[in-house]
This record gives C-alpha cells, structure tokens and sequence, in this order.
C-alpha cells in the first residue's frame, strides 16, 4: 500500500499538472471503484489539491473534493495507456486525463463536500509535536510498531517508513510503547519525521511494480531501505543479519543486535 511518501509525491506532481483544467466526462468500468454522481463532477474546474494521510484529495471549483485512496494496488497515470486493471478514466476539457488503475480493485474515487482521509496528526505537519507523540507512546500498552501504523494516531506511516524508522531510533518493532525511556520517545520521534522526509526526498518507494508516479517515474526510496524487505542480509551498522517476524498480520524487520 502506498504510504505517505507516495501519496505526496502523488499529490505534487498532480498539483503542477491538473490546476485550472476542467472536467469534461468520466469513464467509470468499474462501478465500485466511484463514489457518486458523475454527473455532478461534469463542467468543474479543478482549483486546488490537498493530502490528508494515505488520501489525495483534488478540489474542485463548488469547494466539493474527489478523494482518492489507493489502497492496495491503486495507481494514477497521467496521459497515459488504458490497462486491464483502468477502473475510472478523468477526462480533461483540453484532451488531458487521468487513470486510475486498480488491479484488486479495493481503492476508491469519491465525490465529497469534505476532505477525506484521517483527523490523526500529520507527520509532516506542525501539530505532529513531540510531547503529542510522547504522550501517546506513554500512554500504549500495544507494540511501538503497531502504534506508528495506527492510522487513528498518526497519518500516513505504513509497513516500509515504521520499520526503517525504528530500525534508526535502535528500537524493536515489538517494543510495547510504555516501555520506551523520555530519550528513546524523542529519538523516536526525530528517526520517524526524518525517515518519512527521506522517502518524500527519494519519491517514495517502488519495491514493488505497484507504486509509479503518474508520469510512470519509479520511487528511489527502496536504494536506501535501512531493514525494510532485507530478511537475511547484513545489519548495515553492525553487520548481524537482519530478522523478519510476522507482527500483527505484517512483516516486521530488525536487526537483534542494534535494536532493543
């Protein structure tokens, strides 16, 4: 699933493309994958774009939003080819548009009069302050791991960003978050907004073939993963091979010797 990374990199590039255009139809082959009235998108003018959490949402000129959450496997591709997976086609009035694939077709297009996506703190934004995260780290009897992902704490963190960031902070992803000194939680909270700027600065990661900007540009992030899908190979600090241990349904990578 894309993570905040992604869904910036998304946003910005969209941003310096889409401003000022107009809608002039939508194809819908899917209809589960459009949450809606199509008619009520027609004629309106794109003014502005906003991300909120793992959610793009690009506003339109009566202040209503289409959101757009990728989930597992969604893509937007701009001026680009139809595929199998294309679910919903915008068309622009200057012959421009934009696709949306969706190969297990859980992501979604929506016609709202609000953004959508979480009200958690943003890591990239000023109310995501270190005596917020210390507070709820303190307050968790859950693992750190599960807390950095908990969409309903804090915005935009996936598998790949929390992994890595604990991996910096020299904490294990089992950690039960109470359990962290005042010293780890602010070491925490520095590796994870550091982490989540790296992945912004290197276009996200594309791991997989899933995630592309929609200019079809690859994310570098994955050149530079510190644990993240490295089961076996050596810790790049200490040399110890990294470990991987299923975690509530997901994978989790440590190294047994730098992190405690």
């Amino acid at each position: 699933m894309p993570e905040l990374p992604e869904v910036e990199t998304i946003r910005k590039y969209l941003h310096t493309k889409i401003i000022g255009k107009t809608i002039a139809s939508v194809e819908v082959l899917n209809p589960k994958s459009f949450q809606g009235t199509v008619s009520d998108v027609l004629g309106k003018t794109v003014t502005d774009t906003y991300r909120k959490g793992k959610v793009n949402n690009i506003k339109l000129d009566d202040n209503t939003f289409l959101a757009i959450h990728l989930k597992m496997s969604g893509q937007l591709v701009y001026n680009g080819t139809t595929s199998k997976s294309t679910r919903v086609i915008l068309h622009f009035t200057d012959k421009d548009h934009l696709i949306f694939n969706d190969m297990r077709k859980f992501g979604w297009i929506k016609h709202t009069k609000k953004l959508e996506g979480t009200d958690a703190p943003d890591i990239t934004r000023p109310e995501f302050t270190l005596d917020y995260f210390t507070k709820i780290v303190s307050a968790t009897k859950k693992p750190i791991k599960t807390l950095l992902m908990d969409q309903d704490r804090i915005a935009g963190v996936g598998n790949i960003y929390a992994n890595d960031a604990l991996f910096s902070a020299k904490v294990r992803p089992s950690r039960i978050g109470n359990s962290l000194s005042s010293s780890e939680i602010r070491h925490l909270y520095k590796t994870v907004k550091d982490t989540i700027q790296e992945g912004i600065d290197n276009m996200g990661s594309s791991a997989s073939d899933v995630y592309i900007s929609p200019d079809g540009t690859k994310g570098s992030y994955q050149n530079h993963f510190k644990v993240y899908s490295r089961e076996g190979e050596p810790c790049h600090v200490c040399g110890t091979p990294i470990i991987r241990e299923k975690q509530g349904g997901r994978s989790s990578f440590y190294c047994h010797q730098c992190q405690k």
